[in-house]
């Protein structure tokens, strides 16, 4: 607005020509006036603009600038502006004195110039607005293009839950065309499964709140009702300070659903693959972690997976010679690696074989079978050849004592009835008794070295046990062992196989007689048989070294021995064992450090 107008300022009259020049000088957009068809004023910002001079414009056709292909619209427009028809500006093109194109916005109108009828134009020149214009819908379609090449789908929505954008891809993704989403704008909550609109509408509202929620998984629901599983990014659009929307990215997951599916699948084939293996089974990595166990390890070796997966091989199996196997497979040494060790696995000592193979070139597979049952049969069946053989040559030595042992009975008892001299008959009665004795000796041998099938039959134990002992009186008499028996005369009979259980009861007592005879030069051997409910209990207790407690449990373990190496071999009290659960019954050893040992058998009275 114009200001104020000092009084003392003198005042001209001013005619409307001079205030049009005034306006049109100083105005910065460009005027001009034709009369006639022809330019009779221009302004100097229109001549700027066009770049023109007064003279190479004044006398011109207005048309003649106008760029050929907007010429008719001009027109057009113009004339519908002069007769009252059009108010609004209309745009056009020039072709400036340069040769460039410009961009003009015009309002036309009829005046009176110089005393006759004639048309003021006033133009704007829009020419960097209509750059600017162009620039910004290249970007818009250059923005759309690399949108729409994205395998990812690319939204925008109102905080009313309406979808403003979409690319291509979320169009595909949710089975509509591009004119459906165009002619009615989709709800974002009905884009998903029903049961999940509660969540999508609360994590909406949250993202709207400021909060940064990362990607989150969605069901969509497709146009034909099928499902598409998707992960969603999302931010929130600030404008004014004030959240009204949001826009992200939404990525189709299918994929990596089938491949997680395919992989739970091959797992959960593994698993019952590994499941079904009863050998323990470990996968071990190059670092020897333990990478994966099955069922079977955990079951053999006591443990759970928390204390297995994760740790070293050489945490949980310490065995030197698997140690050093481990790395031979990687280094492609050898592709499979078989060692066999001894392990103490829960109290118990076992026999392990360990098979190693190369999965790949981080991983290896351990398979660890538990092969004591095998051995300690394959000990037994060794063991019985040799008793076999002991006993085939036993035999035939009995066989070859029997005979001069006969002559030297028959001719001392002769020399006996012969009425001999006083001084001879007592030498002549130590021959003849020794000579019954070592028949009775020979005769024991020959029955303890026969061969005899498995027969179960009415028992006197009693009996069984003074056998045994006149099997071991001499070794015992050598060794200065004293044997006491408290035998119940009214023990009843049970049903058992005479030679197995003579074969526990005369291994209780060796180990017995080693075990003094390693600590003393004699020793007392105290025989105890007596009748309990249901069962007979015969006990045989000696006063020699005792059992360390830590042992007591491992006594009858196959291969177990406290004897030096050489003088043992871990079996006699395993195959005792084996006979006496056969039997139904039971036996155990009771003993402390010093006080000597007792080992007691318990056998049902009705046998099995």
């Amino acid at each position: 607005m114009a200001g104020s107008v000092d009084k003392n300022q003198p005042v001209h009259d001013v005619s409307v020509e001079d205030i049009f020049q005034t306006l049109s000088l100083r105005s910065p957009a460009g005027m001009y006036v034709v009369q006639d068809g022809k330019f009779v004023f221009a302004n100097p910002q229109f001549l700027s603009d066009e770049g023109f001079t007064e003279n190479e414009m004044l006398g011109s056709e207005p048309l003649a600038m106008v760029h050929p292909e907007d010429r008719e619209i001009v027109r057009q427009n113009a004339v519908e502006m002069l007769k009252g028809m059009r108010t609004a500006p209309y745009e056009f093109r020039t072709v400036s004195n340069t040769g460039e194109i410009r961009w003009l916005m015009e309002t036309v109108a009829p005046i009176q110039y110089q005393g006759a009828r004639a048309v003021l134009g006033n133009v704007i020149d829009i020419t960097e607005q209509k750059q600017a214009e162009q620039e910004l819908r290249e970007s818009r379609r250059r923005f759309r293009d690399l949108v729409n090449l994205l395998p990812q789908g690319v939204y925008e929505m109102d905080d009313k839950y309406n979808i403003t954008f979409a690319n291509q891809r979320s169009i595909e993704m949710l089975g509509y065309t591009t004119e459906e989403v165009n002619a009615a704008p989709l709800c974002a909550l009905d884009t998903c499964i029903p049961e999940e609109r509660d969540r999508m509408k609360e994590n909406i509202q949250r993202i709207l709140k400021g909060e940064k929620l990362g990607g989150i998984e969605y069901t969509l629901l497709r146009r034909d009702g099928t499902t598409l599983p998707v992960i969603i990014y999302s931010t929130s659009v600030i404008r004014d300070g004030k959240a009204i929307g949001l826009r992200g990215v939404t990525i189709d997951i299918t994929e990596q659903k089938q491949a997680e599916e395919e992989l739970k699948a091959q797992k959960d084939l593994i698993d019952h693959i590994l499941a079904k293996i009863p050998d323990a089974v470990l996968v071990v990595g190059k670092n020897n972690g333990v990478i994966l166990a099955n069922a079977a390890f955990y079951d053999t070796f006591g443990m759970n997976r928390h204390e297995v997966v994760g740790r070293s091989i050489g945490e949980l199996i310490p065995d030197p010679a698997l140690l050093e196997s481990l790395p031979k497979v990687f280094t492609e040494q050898e592709s499979e690696i078989s060692l066999e060790f001894k392990y103490g696995l829960n109290g118990h000592n076992k026999i392990l074989v360990a098979t190693i193979m190369k999965m790949g070139e981080k991983e290896a597979l351990v398979i660890l079978k538990d092969v004591t049952e095998e051995r300690q049969k394959q000990e037994r069946l060794f063991l019985t050849d040799r008793l076999s053989s002991i006993g085939e040559m036993s035999a035939g030595v009995a066989h070859e004592l029997n005979n001069p042992l006969t002559g030297i009975v028959s001719l001392s008892q002769l020399l006996l009835e012969g009425d001999p001299p006083a001084e001879l008959r007592e030498d002549i009665g130590d021959i003849y008794s020794e000579a019954q004795r070592a028949a009775t000796i020979v005769r024991n041998l020959l029955a303890f070295s026969r061969k005899h099938a498995p027969v179960r039959e009415a028992t006197q134990v009693n009996r069984l046990i003074e056998d045994v002992l006149r099997l071991r009186a001499y070794e015992q008499r050598v060794n200065n062992i004293e044997v006491e028996t408290q035998l119940d005369p009214n023990l009843p009979e049970i049903i058992v196989d005479y030679h197995q259980m003579q074969q526990v009861f005369l291994n209780i007592v060796l180990n017995a007689e080693s075990a003094m005879a390693e600590t003393r030069n004699t020793g007392l051997l105290t025989i105890t048989t007596r009748k309990l409910d249901g069962h007979v209990s015969i006990s045989f207790s000696d006063n020699g070294p005792g059992i360390p407690h830590e042992d007591l449990n491992r006594l009858f373990d196959p291969f177990f021995t406290t004897k030096e190496v050489g003088k043992g071999t871990g079996l006699g009290l395993s195959i005792c064992y084996g006979i006496v659960t056969q039997h139904g019954g039971k036996v155990y050893a009771q003993s402390e450090v010093g006080k000597g040992a007792t080992f007691v058998v318990e056998l049902p009275l009705e046998g099995r």
